[in-house]
């Protein structure tokens, strides 16, 4: 389209920054440590351990689903600006033996 121009570089440096991000979040998801014991809960004991033990692995679900998705983002940007690149080469070839005819 004319009149449009796409900073790749740009738009490189984010999808870099979205692989990063990505394995940030995922990496926080890892350093969680280990579930409390019964006895860390005091009164409660086991009785809570359970419902926390399911609700901090639904957590890290979601943690590592946010992780993969914000790094794929970041690859599917990449994987755009390839495809762009590529197909700016392919123009400039064009051009090129259009201007030796």
């Amino acid at each position: 389209m004319a009149g449009i121009r796409i900073e790749t570089d740009e738009l490189a440096r984010h999808a870099e920054a979205l692989r990063a991000a990505g394995s940030a979040v995922g990496e926080a998801g890892r350093e969680r440590g280990a579930a409390p014991s019964g006895a860390d809960f005091g009164a409660w004991g086991a009785a809570a351990a359970e419902p926390y033990d399911r609700l901090v692995g639904a957590l890290r679900q979601r943690i590592f689903g946010t992780a993969h998705a914000v790094a794929d983002a970041g690859d599917e940007l990449a994987a755009v600006l390839a495809r762009h690149e590529a197909d700016d080469e392919d123009h400039a070839a064009e051009l090129g033996r259009e201007g030796e005819a």
